[in-house]
Formats: structure tokens, sequence, C-alpha cells
């Protein structure tokens, strides 16, 4: 018991150090800091991280949420939380990015793609598949979503004017939570991280994008899509979700965090909200990032 209170004591401290790092970045750009949920606020990122109610069940609370049939039912509404008509633009918009990402970094024909946080399989079935992708890795903590995301990957119809489905084979499904995943060295060509780095804390999301730039292959890319609020003097910095303990980081609290990972930012998108491709105007901004690391020695 000792030793677990003191590892998470150890945790502790480096999600505040990280965070304290990023705050130092947000004042310079004279940004505000504070940040809320539905029932507390927080004078900066790193005065929640030391929040020990929260700490204590951050990933616990997160993966009984997403585990619970009623909350999160194993269908595409169920991950999108009840929005199931984003799936046909946000496919549209990650069709065209990930196309776009593997120009900008010299990538051409079939490639090893990792899923990451996959929930059914979403992405993996509608957007790594369909572009080429020879193998996908479907990685996901939550049991019953896990358990779902074989056959829906093995169903075949037909989203936005493309045939789908029938590639289980190339898959293989993962109880890999994102805080624990370890992949091989040069083992992915493309990885996919949509909608679940809020789950992170900043040190594990840190020590997350690193363990992605040694997964990579030469010229491979990680795409981050997620929620992400525009940044401003007077917003909150970030808004934390009391039910599903996830964050939802700032545009500039996220782009602090890639910006220490290393990472060079190859192309990045924000979702528009007119057009084919369009989000609702009244849910959170969700942009996408391409990025690699250069070979420098680093491992």
């Amino acid at each position: 018991m000792a030793s677990q209170a003191m590892a998470a004591q150890d945790e502790a401290a480096a999600d505040v150090a990280v965070a304290k790092r990023v705050e130092a970045m947000l004042r310079h750009e004279g940004l505000n800091l504070k940040g809320s949920s539905d029932t507390q606020a927080w004078a900066s990122p790193s005065d929640f991280w030391r929040d020990a109610s929260y700490r204590a069940t951050w990933y616990s609370k997160a993966i009984a949420y997403w585990e619970n049939d009623a909350e999160v039912p194993a269908t595409v509404d169920g991950v999108l939380g009840g929005f199931a008509s984003l799936d046909a633009p946000d496919v549209r918009a990650s069709r065209r990015f990930l196309t776009r990402a593997r120009d900008a970094a010299g990538q051409s024909g079939a490639f090893a793609a990792a899923d990451v946080a996959a929930g059914i399989g979403r992405v993996a079935k509608h957007v790594l598949l369909p572009l080429g992708a020879s193998s996908v890795d479907v990685l996901e903590p939550a049991r019953t979503l896990r358990e779902a995301a074989c056959a829906f990957v093995d169903a075949v119809d037909t989203v936005e004017g493309i045939k789908v489905g029938g590639s289980a084979a190339k898959c293989r499904f993962l109880a890999a939570p994102m805080q624990d995943w370890a992949p091989s060295s040069s083992s992915y060509d493309v990885i996919w991280a949509q909608w679940c780095v809020g789950h992170l804390t900043d040190a594990h999301f840190l020590r997350f994008l690193q363990r992605c730039r040694t997964a990579l292959k030469p010229k491979g890319i990680l795409v981050v899509k997620d929620n992400c609020g525009e940044s401003s003097s007077t917003d909150d910095c970030f808004e934390v979700d009391d039910a599903d303990r996830s964050i939802c980081r700032g545009r500039a609290y996220l782009e602090a965090l890639l910006a220490l990972s290393g990472a060079e930012l190859l192309c990045t998108a924000l979702q528009p909200v007119s057009g084919e491709e369009a989000f609702p105007a009244d849910i959170y901004p969700v942009r996408s990032y391409a990025l690699r690391w250069v070979d420098d020695g680093v491992t």
C-alpha cells in the first residue's frame, strides 16, 4: 500500500510539473489558465492535476463509463455519444485529412496502422482500411466495445460512397489502454488517435506521444483528432467532464503539449461548420493534427 501511495504521489508530481511548463507557455501568450467542470473550478491546469478527488478515479471512472452498456451502447451512435449524424461528415473530413497528411509525409501505397482507443473500430472500418491500410491494430480497453468491434468491422455496408467491411481479418483487436500501451519499435506508418487524448493526464499524454514516436516507421505519422476549445484570455483553458473523467484542453494547451513532445506539425485542419463535412456550430470545435518526429537520434 505504501508503494502504491508513493507511485500515486510520483504521478501527481509528474502531471503538475508538465502542467507548469504548459502554464508558462500560455502565460507568455497572455492566455487564461482557469478550468472548470459542471461541479468544480480550478485556477490552472497544475491546480487541477493536484486535485486528489479526481486523480484517484481518473482512469477507473473512465473505463466504468465506457463499459456501461446503458450509457455507451456498442454502436456508432453509442461511441459518438448520441451523435451518429457526425459519422458521415467526420469520415469525409478524416479521409481527406489522412490523404493530405500521408502525401505531406511522403507516404504511398499500403500502410500499417493503429486505431487507438478505437471503440468498435469505427475509424479502422470507415477511414483506415478503405484508404489502403494493410493491417490495423484496433486498440480498445473497454471490454464491451472491444468484443463488438470484430463483428462491426466485418459487417459489409457503404459509407460515404465507399464499400466498407469484410476486413476483420486485417485487424488485431487488442485490450490496450493508451496510458499503458507499449507498441513495438517501427511498427506503424499511421497511428490514429481520435476523441481519446482527453482521457490521458498531461504526463501520460507526453509519454504516449513519445511511445508513438518510437512506434512509427520512417515517414510515419501520428494523427490526433480531438475536441479543442479555441484559446482566448477570457474562456476556460480547459473543461473537465465529471462523468467520463476526460479533459477538453483548449487549443493552446493541447498544442503546447504537442510541442513539448518535439513533434513536427505536418498539417492541421479544423472540422468545418458548413458544407458536406460540417459539424454543428454549438459543439466543441474539432481539430486534426498530423505529427511526425525527425530522426535526431532520440529513441
